[in-house]
């Protein structure tokens, strides 16, 4: 997950990149395909990022969403966003 974290950043803001910290990960029990990493960027502070890989057993991660608590709607199946501790305004989904 912090791969797929570190291609995103590096090309958009490679100066947050030295202080990008992972304070958490997991992987969906909904979805293993699906997972969530909760992380701190220097001058932003807390967000989370969803991703998803290719396979269930696959290594390779990508991000589909990073930003504040409320990202990932509309990208994540709303089971596997609750089983992440994820959650959308009603009527975004």
């Amino acid at each position: 997950m912090r791969a797929a974290l570190v291609g995103v950043v590096a090309p958009l803001a490679p100066e947050l990149l030295p202080g990008l910290r992972v304070r958490r990960a997991a992987v969906s029990t909904r979805d293993a395909r699906f997972g969530a990493a909760w992380i701190e960027l220097p001058g932003v502070g807390p967000g989370v990022a969803y991703l998803r890989r290719a396979t269930r057993a696959g290594r390779a991660w990508r991000v589909l969403d990073l930003g504040p608590p409320r990202v990932g709607c509309g990208l994540v199946p709303d089971s596997v966003l609750r089983d992440l501790g994820g959650s959308c305004p009603p009527g975004v989904g």
